[in-house]
């Protein structure tokens, strides 16, 4: 199930990529709230790795979810930064 959940999250971000995509328009998503989901993916990241690395437990799922949802971020921050209105 955690397989699953991971998924989930992984893609999560991705609707309002492809939304930003199409419209062109990033007005409404706040570069704090990029941020703060984009370091929450690679601090819990690093906590997991570090995790594992001691008890030898690979959750190989949750890396799936952290680092499609951090290329998922860096997608939606470039794209803000590109679309921006001056």
């Amino acid at each position: 199930m955690a397989g699953y959940g991971s998924c989930f999250f992984a893609f999560c971000t991705l609707p309002q990529c492809i939304k930003v995509y199409k419209s062109k328009s990033t007005n409404d998503i706040s570069w704090l709230f990029i941020f703060m989901s984009l370091g929450g993916n690679i601090f819990s990241g690093i906590y997991i790795f570090l995790n594992n690395l001691n008890n030898e437990n690979w959750m190989w799922p949750q890396y799936f979810n952290y680092f499609i949802a951090s290329i998922c971020m860096i997608s939606l921050l470039l794209m803000k930064r590109k679309y921006r209105k001056n």
